[in-house]
């Protein structure tokens, strides 16, 4: 993980990894853009409450699940 504040950038251990993660949370309901082959980038509005960031936390968890389980 790297950024300052909210936004934030996940890099993936694939190569790969921005492009699926960007769609399996697109799927799940979280909007992501990607920043590189293997970066994820996170720019969440600043008047999230609680709720909105559990559901983001959950999808981001699955996501990673997801891609984890992906063949190499």
């Amino acid at each position: 993980v790297r950024g300052l504040g909210f936004m934030q950038g996940l890099v993936t251990v694939r190569p790969d990894g921005a492009t699926h993660m960007r769609r399996r949370l697109q799927d799940l309901g979280v909007l992501v853009v990607t920043a590189g082959p293997d970066v994820v980038r996170l720019l969440p509005p600043l008047v999230l409450d609680e709720t909105e960031i559990d559901r983001g936390l959950a999808a981001l968890e699955q996501a990673a699940t997801d891609l984890a389980g992906l063949p190499d």
